[in-house]
């Protein structure tokens, strides 16, 4: 009688232990639900297999639907159609998450996809998806934050126009907009640029890019501008500045050169966006992810 005395008490203290966790771990994946319906940018996330296992409404807004999920037939992105930059098909299963959960490295080139919604309307997007790893290293998982890039795009087709009629663009854009010479002296900044960086314009006339550049990306950015000086190659590139104030900004930016009547590169034109809040929130969204996962793995075992 003694003795199943004790194994009874036991039994409630394990029990109750456990309840606690169980409690913890539901008030845990409550936050990281407020959260991720919360934040600016489309997220969703997908199992080691590509099943769709959730999405916030920014995705929903931006796919014009909402997917199934858990459904093999609803694997790796939730709109109906993707497409390459240039209007190629872009198979489901070779799209940037489904590289992402193989393991591929991917690189800035293979972040830019063309989403066509069930309208039919076409939204280019940005895309940076992070695979999601368990203890022993294991691939579980990805989440997926996407950027809608649309209205930057339309400015960069603004300036392959006439230079007249893209003044008026330039300057009313939401988008940072550069020009610079082949040694990446600021020749004009626009008025969104400028705000970013908490400079006037006659304050980065004259500076160059690298001057601007986080120490931390200064190599790549000089790498990248050296093709564009060489080969005339465009190119896309996430990377730190540095503001006046000398707080870090995230920016995507998207530079190309430009050509005179012989078609030899004369200068470089770069449309920046800011993706500081995306970072944030991919970032926060990986950690609570990360310990979610931790927390469920405690408790089963």
């Amino acid at each position: 009688m003694k003795n199943g005395a004790m194994l009874f008490q036991t039994a409630i203290v394990d029990l109750s232990a456990r309840q606690r966790a169980e409690e913890s771990l539901r008030q845990s994946e409550k936050r990281y639900r407020t959260l991720f319906d919360l934040v600016p940018v489309a997220v969703y996330t997908c199992d080691a297999e590509g099943l769709i296992q959730e999405y916030n409404q920014r995705a929903v807004e931006l796919w014009g639907r909402e997917p199934k999920t858990n459904d093999s037939s609803e694997k790796f992105c939730g709109s109906l159609k993707l497409f390459y930059p240039d209007g190629r098909p872009m198979p489901h299963h070779k799209c940037p998450m489904a590289r992402a959960l193989r393991g591929e490295k991917l690189t800035a080139p293979d972040l830019e996809i063309l989403v066509e919604q069930s309208s039919g309307a076409r939204r280019n997007v940005l895309v940076s998806p992070t695979a999601l790893r368990g203890g022993q290293g294991k691939i579980i998982g990805a989440i997926n934050c996407l950027h809608d890039i649309t209205a930057r795009k339309r400015t960069e087709n603004a300036l392959r126009e006439s230079e007249e009629r893209s003044r008026a663009v330039i300057h009313q854009s939401t988008a940072g907009i550069t020009s610079t010479d082949l040694t990446g002296r600021i020749i004009f900044a626009n008025e969104k640029f400028c705000s970013m960086l908490g400079y006037k314009e006659r304050e980065l006339a004259g500076q160059t890019i690298f001057q601007i550049t986080h120490p931390g990306d200064l190599a790549e950015s000089r790498r990248l501008f050296r093709r564009i000086v060489r080969k005339a190659e465009p190119y896309q590139l996430e990377k730190r500045y540095r503001r006046k104030d000398g707080s870090t900004l995230w920016v995507s930016v998207s530079a190309a050169p430009l050509r005179d009547a012989k078609g030899k590169t004369q200068s470089a034109v770069a449309v920046i966006l800011d993706i500081g809040d995306q970072k944030k929130a991919q970032a926060i969204l990986e950690d609570r992810a990360r310990g979610l996962e931790g927390e469920i793995l405690a408790i089963s075992d």
